[in-house]
């Protein structure tokens, strides 16, 4: 009989290293598995936290790309007249007239007193129009319980500002406006100041200022039924930094905010 041969086992070396080089690619594919998922996030824009009811970050669904040369939201910004806000309770006795005056000034403008000021004057300055005179600066004049003050100017002039006031004691209760495109012409009616009204019997009416040809009677010159004005509003031109009418934000029209103590 022959002789039994012994049974193979591996030997204890060769166990260990058929157990690291396992180890070892599983620990390669572990980190390509986390490399990729981290790359999915990166380039994931769903994965960005929301600002939602739960809490988290700030959300922008669609982010603007750098810009090394931004641009101002406005290259060329019109200079305005500050407009105050519309009374939020008018008082008593408080009316607006009709604006009169040009037709094509498309932009509003508003001055309106909530401190008892009324207005006792403007000054003015003319301006042309082709050939024909417009009014094309108006300042208005208030007397406050601490003396006059100016309001907000609106237009320009070459020429020598008008300063155009009532006398002591009266102030101004209307005015009498012409105009086409452009305010052409203005004449205001001054009345003795009273205790809770104007004295309309007590008035007398300014020279006609602007356009001549645009002058009406004396008799058509007055205007205004007692109140009180505290404040002017209507249409100007576009404030682009010119001289002209049209371009300085000069007055189309002119309306008063009219007041009476009941």
């Amino acid at each position: 009989m022959g002789r039994k041969s012994k049974k193979e086992y591996p030997s204890t070396g060769s166990m260990a290293a058929s157990f690291l080089g396992v180890a070892f690619f599983i620990c390669i594919a572990v980190g390509v598995v986390i490399l990729k998922a981290k790359r999915r996030a990166a380039n994931d824009p769903n994965r960005i936290s929301r600002n939602d009811d739960s809490g988290g970050g700030n959300f922008t669904p669609n982010p603007q790309p750098f810009n090394p040369n931004p641009q101002p939201n406005n290259p060329n910004p019109q200079p305005q007249p500050p407009q105050p806000p519309e009374p939020k309770t008018p008082k008593a006795g408080l009316r607006q007239s009709r604006p009169e005056g040009g037709a094509f000034g498309g932009n509003d403008y508003r001055e309106y007193r909530e401190d008892g000021a009324v207005l006792v004057g403007f000054e003015l300055g003319l301006g042309k129009a082709g050939e024909t005179d417009v009014i094309s600066y108006l300042r208005p004049i208030w007397l406050t319980s601490t003396g006059e003050k100016f309001g907000t100017a609106y237009g320009f002039t070459e020429k020598p500002v008008i300063t155009v006031k009532a006398r002591d004691g009266y102030v101004v209760g209307g005015a009498h406006i012409a105009g086409g495109g452009a305010m052409e012409g203005i004449a205001l009616t001054f009345m003795k100041r009273g205790a809770k009204h104007l004295v309309v019997e007590d008035s007398y009416v300014s020279e006609w200022y602007g356009e001549q040809s645009r002058k009406p009677r004396a008799e058509d010159m007055k205007r205004g039924e007692g109140e009180f004005v505290i404040g002017i509003y209507g249409k100007r031109f576009d404030s682009k930094g010119g001289k002209q009418f049209d371009q300085s934000g000069a007055i189309a029209n002119l309306g008063f905010f009219l007041w009476v103590r009941e």
